[in-house]
């Protein structure tokens, strides 16, 4: 088993360097994560949470569901295999 201490830091970093790397960072979990332990699993998404949310409020996180951002990639691209970003010529480089 992996420390709640452990799983927080872990999701920080992910957050920090999506940040960082204008990236995307994804949480999830299984639904069985909350099964086992669930006081100590609800508090671990709850910290992961307000880390994203205090992210969110200072300006340097925007949150959004899969659902808008597969919209908003559908709808900037023309070729489905250059990264939102990148340009046509930096694929071929």
């Amino acid at each position: 088993m992996i420390l709640p201490t452990t799983v927080v830091r872990k999701a920080r970093k992910g957050l920090e360097q999506a940040v960082r790397r204008q990236e995307i960072f994804h949480l999830w979990f299984h639904p069985s994560n909350f099964s086992f332990q669930t006081s100590t699993q609800f508090s671990i998404f709850e910290r992961i949470l307000s880390l994203a949310s205090d992210m969110r409020d200072r300006g340097d996180l925007e949150v959004s569901t899969m659902g808008e951002i597969a919209q908003r990639w559908v709808s900037r691209r023309e070729d489905p295999l250059v990264p939102v970003g990148a340009s046509a010529l930096s694929r071929t480089a």
